[in-house]
């Protein structure tokens, strides 16, 4: 889980009273200061509980992720994240998860946060469209290729429509192009079965 910025970071080192530089040790996630040593997990506890704003057993709290995502709110979304939200549940109205809200309203560096946090790339929405399949159809290069980087998988939608498909029938030539160069990457590196 990536929590927190440097201003929540330093609130967090000013609580304890240490104005030194952190030197942090990312095998282990351990943060050392003059005289404290905190486990990650304590801090990222500290800066839910200072910055939480509404309780994580809210149920429109899914619905307010999903508006921050289209809306390409990092902020809201981070808010959202923190508060416990799941970041893989759909919609009150079953139009998907953030992830889909953020691909379709094009925001690329939410689409990326979210996945960085756990989002889930090969979720669906109730067409069986993946967060692939609304990039390839609108044609979204950016969001495409961090899709594919956090390994969201070319599936057939409820409509029987790979994101290739989707691409070439909207005439969008890169994305056509990158996602079959994805398909020869992953047919290369699938093992043959010997008869």
């Amino acid at each position: 889980m990536c929590l927190g910025n440097e201003k929540a970071n330093g609130v967090w080192l000013n609580k304890y009273g240490t104005n030194e530089t952190v030197s942090v040790e990312t095998r282990y996630d351990v943060y050392f200061t003059s005289q404290l040593i905190v486990i990650r997990e304590e801090r990222e506890q500290w800066i839910r509980q200072k910055y939480t704003i509404t309780p994580s057993n809210d149920e429109t709290a899914p619905d307010r992720l999903h508006q921050a995502a289209a809306a390409g709110d990092v902020v809201a979304v981070l808010r959202e994240h923190a508060n416990g939200t799941d970041l893989n549940a759909q919609s009150e109205n079953q139009r998907g998860t953030a992830l889909h809200a953020a691909v379709m309203g094009e925001h690329t560096p939410c689409v990326l946060l979210l996945l960085l946090n756990g989002a889930n790339p090969n979720s669906t929405d109730l067409e069986g469209n993946t967060a692939l399949h609304i990039a390839a159809r609108n044609g979204h290069l950016p969001s495409l290729r961090v899709l594919i980087r956090y390994r969201a998988e070319d599936v057939r939608n409820n409509a029987g429509y790979t994101a290739t498909e989707l691409a070439i029938n909207g005439q969008h030539e890169q994305c056509v192009q990158l996602l079959q160069s994805l398909d020869r990457r992953e047919s290369f590196n699938t093992p043959k079965k010997s008869d």
